[in-house]
């Protein structure tokens, strides 16, 4: 459910704060098990830590920050899969910045750009994702 205002949006940010903690755990350990540890390509472990984590992040908004009780699972699976896209596209330019151009570490670079990008994808999964006009609501039985 998306809360409109007030203490229930508070509570909300907080849980979907919590939440990008453990995806982004996800995130950055693949990313420095595969970049940094086994010296792959950064954008190619970028890309693979970003599937994986997108599907934690997911799941977990789904059943706890945004308690969205919606079936239309395929759909709002294709909703979060275009906010990640576009999350992942610009994560990867900023990682090049990073990187390639102003010669900076990776895992730095993955943090830093993490840390640019965390707002935008609250309100795009709020406003897209776990909306309830694009979703509609089931309610439990009972």
């Amino acid at each position: 459910m998306v809360h409109r205002g007030g203490v229930g949006a508070l509570l909300q940010l907080g849980r979907y704060l919590l939440v990008g903690g453990a995806s982004t755990l996800v995130d950055w350990g693949v990313y420095y098990l595969l970049a940094i540890a086994a010296g792959w390509h950064y954008l190619t472990s970028l890309v693979i830590a970003q599937i994986l984590a997108a599907a934690v992040h997911y799941t977990l908004n789904k059943v706890f920050t945004f308690r969205c009780t919606s079936r239309q699972i395929l759909k709002q699976i294709g909703a979060h899969a275009l906010v990640s896209v576009a999350y992942l596209l610009v994560s990867m330019v900023l990682m090049y910045l990073l990187v390639d151009v102003l010669d900076l570490d990776k895992m730095l670079s993955r943090v830093a750009t993490t840390g640019v990008m965390i707002v935008a994808s609250y309100f795009l999964h709020r406003a897209v994702t776990f909306n309830e006009r694009f979703f509609t609501r089931e309610e439990p039985p009972g």
